[in-house]
């Protein structure tokens, strides 16, 4: 699944926590949008949490930001698309919401340290 939420069980909680149900409505969220533009907004909607309180108790259950999460999400499913499919990387920016291929590049190399057909290449 694209998106997992990975949870910091490690921590001492000095602020309040997501529960199941809000990070399982957050990854639903974002895997059925991937193509489209996700705000922290529309996440914090989702869990009934004021937009700047979301964004702390997300870091803090997390350990990334809302956008931190949705940028790994939108690497991942382009990581599987390259996998599944032999379609240009352009198109594959765009069915992952990014705006062109030049900002897939950025984000891969930043990720992944590699571009994303140096990274195809070697699947």
């Amino acid at each position: 699944m694209v998106g997992k939420i990975t949870i910091w069980e490690d921590r001492v909680p000095r602020l309040g926590l997501l529960t199941a149900w809000q990070l399982r409505r957050i990854e639903q969220f974002v895997a059925d949008n991937i193509a489209t533009v996700i705000r922290s907004r529309d996440l914090a909607n989702l869990t009934g949490l004021s937009h700047g309180y979301f964004c702390q108790v997300f870091r803090h259950t997390t350990g990334e930001t809302p956008l931190t999460y949705v940028i790994r999400c939108r690497v991942e499913h382009a990581q599987a698309l390259m996998r599944a499919t032999d379609r240009p990387l352009a198109e594959i920016a765009l069915d992952c919401g990014l705006a062109d291929q030049a900002y897939l590049t950025r984000l891969f190399q930043r990720r992944l340290g590699m571009p994303p057909a140096t990274w195809r290449r070697s699947q």
